[in-house]
């Protein structure tokens, strides 16, 4: 259990970041032109387009990465499974590299192709620019640019999608062939762990990737109709995927949610003042422990 908790952490603090970074700034299209505007509190602290457009480029990049941590947890679920006995001789540094690659990669990445799509609002070559462009930042309306930024959007969705169909797919086919080998605990574990992952994971593809790669489509194609509406409605399911992920762990996995009620009466039992007396440096009362006793 204690590696499924790394990837879903992870996954997580990706997923919060892009929250907390459009609480902060809401990058709002504004069709038909290729441009946004950043309205909230970080619309007053940015003070050129072009620090607008590397705020947009962070929201991007933590949606991205979240994906890439959901698609490296059904990998790295199939790896221990196949090969459990190799991967237990293997340096956790290797594990880790393993992981973090892909995030290194793919937001190098987006990173050049932002960098090669922003323009500054003074150069945009369309007279489609609202009046007032306080707040604006555009990016190239058209050229070899928004077709790569399109092809590629769609290249990853989709591949993530097969990616994580494959692998959990994969990881099934392995959990049956070695039923006869594993002790039938250990194999009930493996099932609930793996079922588990796939209900989140469906959940974050229905209100997380679907959604973003329609608000992707038609945010790069301002000029169809209705693409502002379908823009913004498009927005409000990932920005719930967050709360929606958690409440679906925290229901799944009894340990996190056990992990969760100690919290809260521990805390509820510090209010109340019912810790025992400092001696030492130390308290008395064991608050928190850990689990050692669940292995999946």
């Amino acid at each position: 259990m204690q590696s499924v908790s790394y990837f879903i952490l992870n996954e997580l603090l990706w997923s919060l970041t892009g929250n907390l970074l459009y609480t902060l700034g809401h990058p709002l299209p504004m069709m038909p032109a290729m441009c946004f505007r950043m309205d909230g509190l970080a619309g007053s602290w940015l003070k050129t387009d072009e620090q607008r457009s590397m705020y947009l480029l962070a929201v991007v990049f933590s949606a991205v990465n979240c994906c890439i941590g959901i698609v490296t947890t059904f990998i790295f679920r199939y790896i221990t499974i196949a090969f459990r006995k190799r991967i237990s001789q293997l340096h956790k540094g290797w594990c880790y590299l393993f992981c973090i690659t892909p995030h290194l990669m793919l937001s190098l990445l987006i990173v050049i192709l932002f960098r090669m799509w922003m323009i500054p609002v003074s150069e945009y070559p369309e007279n489609n620019l609202p009046e007032d462009t306080q707040y604006l930042f555009c990016f190239r309306p058209g050229g070899t640019e928004l077709l790569t930024i399109l092809f590629l959007s769609i290249l990853f969705y989709g591949g993530a999608t097969v990616c994580i169909a494959i692998f959990a797919g994969l990881c099934v086919r392995e959990l049956r062939i070695n039923r006869h080998v594993m002790e039938k605990t250990t194999l009930s574990m493996q099932k609930e762990v793996l079922k588990n992952l796939m209900i989140i994971t469906g959940a974050s593809v229905c209100i997380g990737s679907l959604p973003l790669f329609i608000y992707t489509l038609f945010a790069c194609n301002p000029r169809w109709p209705f693409a502002r509406t379908v823009s913004l409605i498009s927005m409000l399911f990932p920005l719930n995927h967050g709360t929606v992920y958690a409440v679906l762990i925290f229901y799944l996995f009894k340990p996190y949610r056990k992990a969760i009620a100690d919290m809260a009466m521990a805390l509820k039992n510090i209010r109340k003042g019912n810790v025992g007396p400092v001696g030492n440096g130390t308290l008395t009362n064991v608050v928190f422990k850990r689990v050692t006793s669940v292995r999946y």
